[in-house]
């Protein structure tokens, strides 16, 4: 075998294992190059790891970056346009925002209501605004007297 040839394979190998690895990146990943490493690691390679509803939504729960977050919700923009105008835009920062996450409590009186009312998702938050605790507190008393 010649030694251009070994190369040629030793190259080819390289670039499957970073494609490998490029396939596994999170969005998280864009987030922290975007706000605070600032390396531009934005390519054709891992262009399709790049999810931009994710990016908007990082940026929205931050007073500093909401107005840069809402403009690029207006316009459909390709993932590259998408990148390159938080990386232009942005200051070299790190950003550490608190993603809104669902009460365990309220999920399981959604659910609760779900089961009593039989009514979808939507109808049973209607209808957990409207009780109070104390009124779901007696509905939950009622039906384990009802299956007991």
């Amino acid at each position: 075998m010649h030694i251009f040839d070994q190369l040629n394979e030793i190259k080819k190998d390289k670039k499957e294992e970073k494609e490998k690895c490029d396939s596994n990146l999170s969005p998280f990943f864009f987030i922290s190059d975007l706000s605070y490493e600032k390396r531009y690691v934005f390519n054709e390679n891992i262009e399709h790891n790049y999810i931009p509803f994710i990016t908007n939504k990082n940026y929205s729960f931050s007073k500093e970056t909401i107005l840069l977050a809402n403009k690029m919700n207006m316009n459909l923009y390709t993932k590259k346009m998408h990148f390159d105008f938080y990386f232009s835009a942005l200051s070299k920062k790190r950003r550490y925002n608190k993603w809104i996450k669902k009460v365990k409590e309220k999920i399981d009186d959604i659910s609760f209501i779900k089961e009593l009312y039989l009514c979808n998702e939507k109808r049973a938050i209607e209808h957990l605004s409207i009780l109070d605790k104390r009124q779901l507190t007696k509905l939950k008393k009622m039906s384990k007297t009802k299956t007991q």
